[in-house]
């Protein structure tokens, strides 16, 4: 199994002092070691939006993006597509969380946790938000409640169940779909719904390679930004030419 937080550098990364993306660009491909001028002509990475109209924000969310892909998503999807177009690896499953719930303590740029809202005061995971780094470990070891972090929109520890039935599956046989009976035998409902809701989890093929998006209500999806990491020097093949 290969994944990633959908945004991993939201918490890693710097806020440049710039609302100019050429500048912002130029920056993060200097601290990256990337190619600045390939970046911007390839028109892949666009200016991008936040709900607070802030465009230092806003070029945040490109170079975060960019940073992302560069230090995490592209090294993991090529590693994934050689192991099985290579036949190393010919059962391999991918996963990006686009749930996650950060650890307060670790939240230096303060934009990885849920939106608060007035029907929400811990924040609600249905809104846009940074998934950053870390913040897929209270759902990965199932305890959201046990540190303390109060549920969020009633779903937090379904949800948490979910990925763990997932991982623990993994852990027993090799592939993240637990046995229907498994969980119907422990009264895993919650579990069994939203497998219901989701189809199986498919392992990477190399024509096509997908991921689960992991969220509540998950789905299949391709690879993501598979453009953008070729333009950023780690095509899908970087291991395969």
């Amino acid at each position: 199994m290969l994944g990633v937080n959908r945004d991993e550098e939201g918490v890693l990364g710097t806020v440049y002092p710039t609302t100019n993306l050429t500048t912002g660009i130029k920056d993060i491909a200097a601290a990256d070691h990337l190619n600045a001028a390939a970046i911007l002509n390839s028109h892949l990475f666009p200016l991008g939006t936040s709900t607070t109209n802030n465009l230092t924000l806003d070029v945040f969310n490109t170079t975060t993006r960019i940073s992302t892909d560069a230090s995490f998503r592209c090294v993991n999807q090529f590693s994934a597509y050689a192991g099985v177009a290579n036949g190393v690896l010919p059962n391999t499953w991918f996963f990006e969380f686009n749930r996650t719930y950060q650890d307060p303590g670790y939240n230096p740029n303060g934009i990885c946790a849920a939106p608060v809202t007035s029907t929400h005061p811990y924040g609600d995971p249905s809104l846009e938000y940074f998934k950053c780094h870390a913040g897929d470990l209270a759902n990965t070891f199932g305890n959201v409640a046990r540190v303390g972090f109060p549920d969020r929109d009633g779903l937090d520890a379904k949800f948490g169940g979910l990925i763990t039935d997932y991982w623990t599956a993994f852990a027993r046989g090799g592939d993240p779909n637990p046995a229907e009976a498994y969980l119907r035998a422990r009264g895993y409902w919650s579990t069994i719904g939203q497998i219901a809701e989701s189809g199986p989890w498919e392992n990477v093929e190399a024509k096509a390679p997908r991921m689960m998006e992991l969220q509540w209500n998950s789905v299949m999806m391709p690879f993501r930004d598979v453009e953008q990491c070729a333009v950023l020097g780690f095509p899908l093949d970087y291991l395969t030419r």
